[in-house]
């Protein structure tokens, strides 16, 4: 049975049609409006003003006292930069501090910020510019021994910076960094965290 000419082009109109409506179908991306960070990551990383933490320090063999000077969690308005849409997310800042007698100097100073996303990325405001903890990305320690105590779901988040040797920090949930690793040039100082309030 032969196809009409009329058939023909009622076929070759419905193909037009179909790709003139796959041809203006634009995908869109629908993001969250309201992104807060996760308060499951946060509770690895945010601690109050006053909280201290005292580490053993591998490389001066000494211990170092280090105490919350700074903890801010901040609300606010951004834009996505692909499609320039408004949404409210939020940034963690903090800020430790060692305190030996007679001076102060900053232990440990970052920021999370997830641009939008929940996910919380810490990430140093210090020289060298670590990231210091990724809440979805790094591996899980399911139970580990610091200093003689036993911590569960310990995240593992390790950096490095170019050619620079990886530096490795353990966070425990509720508790805060219980080991960093280091590496500066040819030196690499381990903390251990002895004890916290």
């Amino acid at each position: 049975m032969k196809n009409s000419p009329g058939s023909a082009s009622v076929k070759i109109s419905f193909l037009l049609l179909v790709a003139y409506l796959f041809a203006g179908c634009e995908k869109h991306v629908i993001l969250p409006d309201t992104s807060l960070l996760s308060k499951d990551g946060l509770a690895y990383i945010q601690f109050n003003v006053g909280k201290y933490f005292i580490y053993k320090d591998s490389v001066a063999n000494k211990t170092d006292s280090v105490v919350v000077t700074q903890s801010i969690l901040q609300t606010y308005k951004g834009v996505y930069s692909d499609v320039h849409t408004t949404y409210t997310g939020q940034k963690y800042t903090i800020v430790e501090t060692e305190i030996d007698p007679g001076s102060t100097t900053v232990w440990l100073s970052a920021t999370a910020d997830g641009e939008g996303f929940p996910t919380v990325l810490l990430y140093s405001t210090g020289k060298n510019g670590n990231y210091l903890f990724y809440e979805t990305l790094a591996p899980h320690i399911p139970v580990m021994v610091v200093e003689g105590k036993t911590y569960t779901d310990v995240n593992v988040t390790y950096s490095s910076i170019g050619a620079a040797p990886l530096s490795y920090y353990y966070w425990a949930k509720g508790v805060g960094l219980i080991k960093r690793i280091e590496t500066i040039g040819s030196v690499t100082n381990t903390y251990t965290l002895l004890r916290g309030n």
